[in-house]
Parts: C-alpha cells; sequence; structure tokens
C-alpha cells in the first residue's frame, strides 16, 4: 500500500517540478508527449473535469491527434506513442498518479516484468492518470496557476506561433503570465532579422508596411527557441504571418542548398492571385544583406527538416 504523500503543493514546488520533465530526447530531437498531455491535464481542470482521465480509445486518438499536429513527424509506418506520458509522468515529481499502477505491475506474467507496460494493458486494466488530489484541488483554487504553468510549458517546448493553435486543440482559455524561463530571448533578434532581410518575407517576398512600421513580418527561428536554437542571425528567416505558422507546423521546410521544400500532405484548394504556398516550392531563399556568412546554416535547417518539416517535400 503506497504511503500517503503529505509534501504541501505549492506553485513553487510545481513550477520546478513542471520545469524538470524528464523526457527521452537525444540529438535535439523533440519530445512533446509529456507537455502535450499535461496541457490537456490542466484545461481539464479548468473545465472542472473529473479529475482522472481514462486510459481509453477517446483519449488515446485525442492525444494521437495532438502529436500528429504538433509533435514531431514520424518515419514512414510510425506510430505515435500515447502511453509512455500516462504511465511515466508519475516520476516526475509528487504531481501525477495512476491509481492502478501497483494492481497492474502485480497481474503481469513474470516473465514479462521486464518490459514495458503496453497501450492494450492499460486498456484492459482501464486504468486512469491525473493529477495527484491535493495537487488538482490546489489547481482549482489557484487558476493564475494553472495559467502560469501553461505558459511554462508552451514556452519551453513550442515557438509562440503555434501557441493559440495548441491550446484550441486542447480546449484551455488562458491568459498570458510571465514565467523565469531557462533562456532569454535576445531582443535584437527580430530587429537584425528583418534588417538583413529587408524587412521582407523570405517565402513569399510580402513587405508589407504601416507608416515606417512592417505589418505582419516576423523573425522565425529555424531551430526553435524551446529548443535551444540561439538567437543568431544563421537561425532566423523573416517571415510573414502565415509562412511563420506554416514554416512552425512543418508545411514547408528548407533544403540543405537553401531552397523552399513544400510538404507533399500539405494542400490548399483557393489561392488569390495564383500565389499559395505550393507555388514557392523550389524556390530560393534570398541572399540576406549582409552576405553569405549569415545565410541560414545547414545544422539549423537540417533540425527543422528531422523534427518539424512533414515531408517527404514535392517533386
Amino acid at each position: 500500500m503506497t504511503t500517503p504523500d503529505t509534501t504541501e503543493v505549492t506553485e513553487a514546488q510545481l513550477i520546478r517540478e513542471f520545469s524538470g520533465l524528464r523526457q527521452h530526447s537525444q540529438r535535439g530531437q523533440r519530445a512533446p508527449h509529456k507537455p502535450l498531455l499535461l496541457l490537456t491535464a490542466l484545461a481539464n481542470v479548468q473545465q472542472s473535469g473529473p479529475r482522472l482521465l481514462v486510459f481509453n480509445k477517446t483519449l488515446i486518438e485525442k492525444m494521437t491527434a495532438l502529436l500528429d499536429e504538433f509533435g514531431r513527424p514520424l518515419a514512414p509506418g510510425g506510430q505515435q506513442t500515447v502511453r509512455d506520458p500516462f504511465w511515466r509522468l508519475e516520476g516526475d515529481g509528487h504531481f501525477w498518479e495512476v491509481p492502478q499502477r501497483q494492481a497492474i505491475l502485480a497481474q503481469r506474467a513474470a516473465g514479462r516484468r521486464d518490459k514495458d507496460i503496453n497501450k492494450g494493458e492499460l486498456v484492459t486494466a482501464e486504468a486512469t492518470g491525473g493529477f495527484r488530489a491535493d495537487v488538482n484541488a490546489f489547481l482549482s483554487a489557484h487558476p493564475e496557476v494553472v495559467h502560469r504553468l501553461a505558459t511554462l510549458l508552451l514556452d519551453a517546448h513550442f515557438p509562440a506561433s503555434l501557441h493559440e493553435s495548441i491550446l484550441d486543440a486542447v480546449g484551455m482559455a488562458w491568459t498570458y503570465v510571465p514565467v523565469a524561463t531557462r533562456r532569454v530571448r535576445d531582443p535584437g533578434f527580430r530587429t537584425e532579422i528583418l534588417r538583413i532581410y529587408e524587412s521582407r518575407c523570405c517565402a513569399c517576398g510580402y513587405d508589407g508596411r504601416l507608416g515606417r512600421a512592417s505589418v505582419g513580418i516576423e523573425a522565425a527561428h529555424i531551430r526553435w527557441h524551446s529548443a535551444d536554437g540561439p538567437d543568431h542571425p544563421t537561425n532566423g528567416l523573416a517571415l510573414c504571418a502565415l509562412h511563420h505558422k506554416a514554416f512552425d507546423v512543418g508545411a514547408f521546410g528548407v533544403t540543405e542548398g537553401g531552397v523552399i521544400s513544400v510538404s507533399q500532405h500539405y494542400v490548399e484548394s483557393m489561392v488569390l492571385g495564383g500565389q499559395g504556398l505550393a507555388s514557392l516550392h523550389g524556390r530560393s531563399l534570398p541572399m540576406p544583406i549582409s552576405g553569405p556568412a549569415d545565410r541560414a546554416a545547414g545544422v539549423f535547417t537540417a533540425w527543422h527538416r528531422a523534427e518539424v518539416f512533414r515531408g517527404p517535400g514535392r517533386f
């Protein structure tokens, strides 16, 4: 029988444990499984839903859809792993529990004790998982902490261009609450990127202005800032808001030679003026006015192709 944990729940404790999630990540690979599950659970608290989520077809389909849209691209024939975060979050601190854990482990065949739990076993056992009762009560009583934890997860694992889409997907109303993060963004990054690309989108050439101010032109990190991408010109592109979002969801990438590659999975039906994203396939990125030394570096475009781009590219 598990001894009750009498540790007092505090905001500082939750921030510390959410900041230290153990993730299977190597050589820069993204592992957003636990953050997406936690955002789903936080949305559930906000909606006053059941404390424990049931590991069933509904949850599996929801998590699979989130990972398909916001996770790293799969190899051909690959499947999203939704079991791991549900089962393993309990080891990341004192905030998550799977009440049936001991019963499931006790029922396992002797010859399988060295193997990990599989999805079918969790479904058969009607396993549930969620925030511990004391944590759930604390979060329910402190909605501002829910917002702060959501901010922490979003800032730490995803670019800002995807935050709203992720929140919509998990069903969460959210107010940005500043949280001390691991890395501070260089405020000069945007200024430098827009300067060297003359405030013009590297994909479509859009350069709208209102007076002296650019309208809808943004500095995009090729390797995301949340994935330790540096605030350096070789890791940045000036993109309009539309193509920044498309780049961050993997609708297009950049080849080693600096050529735009549009995903075969991307489709569009109505394009004004015939200048849709698909028509940009094969277009070379412009040379920054500062010269070749500031061109998008291959090490960063390679990361984007491996971790974000929904390949293969079009012929």
